[in-house]
């Protein structure tokens, strides 16, 4: 007993735990892993084949992610597969054709989980350092609000919400020198900036649902996604310029002065680890240029015909070891992709759990309208008419982000939403409802309790996701509302 004691801890993690955990564990790490690699595949070779598996494995997925997912999730996601079931049934679909509706989004999950690879080169690269003596000589909290979201703009358009925790861990530092409510300081800047990227970035999964349900090319939403994403960034900071918690400065005091001496202190050491702040600059240029090459990698190889999920499939598959042999840490940024793969794909259960219901209850609130089409239900009330475009962006982005309030994740609300208003809005562009999509689902992300951005966001500062949701981003989320819907009115216009 003891001789197995002592070797537990030369065994890997799937071994030493229970052997029912321990079944479960290789269960979802054959049936997440598989899933990813067949809609990958499918992704160029449409064979019936592959999506027949693709279908078995999204839907023993969503069985194996029931069980793991946290309370909320599952009773969230067996209300609304109940729902679809209902809906499946009356509308006299086959029991094959309901099964099927689990893999609907497996393209946008495969994107979930394939660009957070993109964040273990980011941290073999050791830029977290680079950015933190980039930042040191910061001392206005206003300007550090806006710093810091910028830094969650750029780094999250690729890194998505792991940016939240990249862009805390160097600015919290930093901050706790400057302002009287710090994590207040960053809870509302992070977040906001991170999610502003999710109006225009490739590798955002509203974007990717965006572009599933509505057909459009990322390249006809990215200008005015950007466009809205400046507004939306510069928003963040105006609506706080008089908010106490944000500008007040904290006063020096003793403790304070220690706490600085210390924290410079920590400084000269990084500064020590750069050789200098030039140093620092050059390697967050690297990273800047780096995050930069992808995104125009995707949209050069869309130029080239590729559809946007396959041009992000390939352009991670390239990025990853390019960027380690650039950085000449092959084997050490092989290791984390490996422990990636292995120890945090079984473990992303909630959000297997969230994509396939969203793919089974869209399907089914389609199909059920589809079938109620002829008798006038898609007529429309008239405040769908073509002249009411404000009208129409104001209604449809607010139903998104008021129902994740009630716990409805916002990428299964873009579903939901965008099939009660395909059969009623044909007078709309695609683009125009891409777009409008995507500011809901923005909205929702920073509001909704039970969003990734969040989660990890409450993680960060310790406080639960009402507080660092409803209670501190309202105001904020009312402001952009009105304010996109008025600029893609008028942008759509042109």
């Amino acid at each position: 007993m003891d001789r197995e004691h002592r070797g537990n801890g030369l065994k890997p993690y799937w071994y030493r735990i229970d052997r029912l955990d321990r079944l479960l564990w290789i269960s979802k790490s054959v049936a997440f892993t598989g899933l990813l690699i067949f809609s990958a595949t499918l992704q160029f070779w449409r064979l019936p084949a592959i999506a027949a598996v693709v279908d078995v494995l999204s839907f023993l997925s969503w069985m194996l992610a029931l069980k793991e997912s946290d309370k909320t999730s599952r009773t969230v996601s067996l209300v609304l597969v109940a729902v679809g079931t209902v809906l499946f049934v009356s509308t006299g679909a086959s029991a094959l054709q309901a099964v099927s509706a689990f893999s609907e989004n497996t393209q946008v999950l495969m994107v979930m989980v394939l660009v957070p690879l993109l964040g273990t080169v980011i941290e073999v690269g050791g830029y977290s350092d680079s950015l933190s003596v980039v930042c040191q000589d910061l001392r206005d909290p206003l300007l550090l609000y806006f710093v810091a979201s910028l830094l969650a703009y750029t780094t999250g358009s690729v890194l998505l919400n792991g940016a939240i925790a990249l862009v805390w861990a160097v600015m919290a530092p930093i901050v706790k020198r400057a302002a009287k409510d710090p994590d207040t300081l960053l809870a509302s800047s992070v977040p906001r900036g991170y999610n502003a990227s999710l109006l225009w970035t490739p590798a955002g999964p509203p974007m990717a649902v965006a572009l599933s349900l509505t057909g459009v090319s990322w390249g006809s939403v990215m200008c005015p996604g950007l466009l809205l994403s400046l507004v939306m960034l510069a928003l963040a900071t105006l609506v706080e310029i008089r908010n106490p918690a944000v500008v007040g400065k904290l006063e020096p005091s003793v403790s304070s002065l220690r706490t600085m001496t210390a924290a410079q202190q920590l400084v000269a050491d990084q500064n020590d680890a750069h050789r200098d702040k030039r140093e620092a600059w050059r390697r967050t240029g690297g990273l800047a240029l780096g995050l930069v090459s992808f995104i125009g990698a995707v949209v050069c190889l869309e130029s080239l015909g590729l559809s946007p999920i396959q041009a992000m499939v390939v352009c991670i598959a390239i990025a990853v070891p390019a960027w380690s042999f650039l950085l000449h840490k092959p084997k050490q940024a092989a290791q984390a992709c490996a422990s990636y793969v292995c120890r945090k794909i079984p473990d992303l259960s909630r959000q297997y759990l969230l994509m396939t219901t969203a793919g089974f209850i869209g399907t089914a609130v389609r199909l059920f309208i589809n079938s109620r089409a002829s008798d006038g239900i898609a007529s429309g009330p008239a405040w769908l008419d073509g002249d009411h475009v404000f009208l129409f962006t104001l209604l449809t982005s607010a139903a998104i982000w008021l129902i994740s309030i009630m716990g409805i994740h916002p990428l299964i609300g873009m579903t939901i939403v965008y099939s009660l208003i395909s059969p009623l809005a044909p007078v709309y562009s695609q683009r125009h409802v891409a777009l409008t999509l995507l500011l809901g689902s923005v909205l929702g992300f920073n509001i909704s309790p039970v969003s990734a951005t969040m989660l990890v966001t409450s993680s960060c500062c310790g406080k639960n996701t009402f507080d660092t949701g409803v209670k501190l981003q309202w105001r904020f989320v009312l402001s952009m509302w009105v304010t996109g819907s008025l600029v893609l009115s008028l942008l759509l216009r042109v």
